[in-house]
């Protein structure tokens, strides 16, 4: 059944403090290219639920982790045995469960991971579930997952879409029962915490799409074989828009300096890219920072205490020139 039109789509995601000018981004990103939807974020602590409700943004919904975990025993069970990376990724697939549940009257229900940008309108990889049981996204079959272990599995579960009936409702509760049984993010794991166990949803028999446009969820993980450009303004890759790029790994390392986090899927970023794809998403995280009222250092993972002494900083410029680094104004 086609989506209707008129109809907000409904997207979902889920961080802590730690992310929320990366999810204020997306939202600020989806608010300007997205001509209707509704995004649900699950708080995974109350400073980042104070925050977002103070902003009080007209597209979006907020859930705290505890309302969940009351409602959802089982899931609450497993936190103490779990660490907090392997939980969090726990998480998705139930909380997947109870927007569906809890909201018959929504058709399909789209995950994005909260890193997640948008470059151009979102509607044509939303819409893509039409006709369709769910959507993934695909890793690029020529990355070494023994390289790049983020890349395990077919698919990457920054971008998942579910179809709210009865099939969309048992791949989700099929993932969650997964997940619950073992969801570890570390060396050596098959599953790389809830990613691969997606690879069983094509396999079912149900019509889950696998998106072939390389510029829905783009990451170095989609560079193997296709390289961004920009084109007159407009990115592309492999001849389609850059609709939604997936900033997995993007670091600060001191003060302007910025890493991108693509080791294991390719040596540096492509020509251009910097310019047109990390700069511009730099200084959106720092206009969501303003925002919250969150200092620039904050805007993404806290550096080391090292980060701004002299003898590291002369690293990293000597770094710059091999591209592994690039450079970002602040403020």
């Amino acid at each position: 059944m086609p989506t209707a039109p008129d109809v907000p789509h409904e997207l979902c995601t889920y961080f802590d403090r730690h992310f929320l000018p990366r999810g204020l981004a997306l939202y600020a990103s989806l608010e300007a290219r997205c001509p209707s939807f509704h995004l649900t974020v699950l708080t995974l602590d109350d400073e980042a639920h104070d925050a977002l409700e103070r902003l009080d943004l007209a597209h979006l919904s907020l859930m705290r982790l505890s309302d969940l975990e009351a409602r959802d025993t089982e899931l609450a069970a497993l936190r103490a045995s779990r660490s907090r990376r392997d939980y969090i990724s726990t998480l998705r697939p139930g909380f997947l469960r109870h927007l569906l549940e809890t909201r018959p009257e929504i058709p399909t229900l789209t995950y994005l991971d909260a890193d997640l940008f948008c470059f151009a309108d979102p509607t044509p990889g939303i819409n893509e579930i039409d006709g369709h049981v769910a959507t993934l996204t695909p890793h690029d079959p020529l990355i070494d997952p023994e390289i790049a272990p983020g890349c395990r599995g077919r698919f990457n579960a920054g971008w998942v879409g579910v179809r709210n009936d009865e099939r969309g409702r048992a791949l989700v509760a099929q993932w969650r029962t997964d997940c619950h049984a073992r969801c570890h993010v570390g060396p050596g794991e098959a599953s790389w915490g809830n990613q691969g166990y997606l690879d069983a949803w094509p396999p079912t028999g149900e019509r889950v799409r696998v998106i072939q446009d390389p510029g829905i969820n783009t990451g170095p993980w989609s560079w193997s074989r296709n390289e961004p450009r920009s084109i007159d303004g407009s990115l592309t890759i492999g001849g389609h828009a850059i609709q939604t790029y997936h900033f997995s790994g993007l670091r600060r390392v001191a003060e302007g300096i910025y890493k991108p986090g693509i080791l294991g899927w390719r040596a540096r970023v492509p020509d251009g890219m910097v310019e047109a794809l990390y700069r511009p998403y730099v200084r959106a995280l720092h206009q969501a920072a303003r925002r919250l009222g969150i200092a620039p250092e904050h805007v993404l993972d806290r550096p080391s205490s090292r980060a701004d002494n002299w003898w590291r900083r002369r690293q990293i410029h000597r770094r710059l020139r091999r591209s592994k680094y690039f450079t970002a104004p602040e403020g």
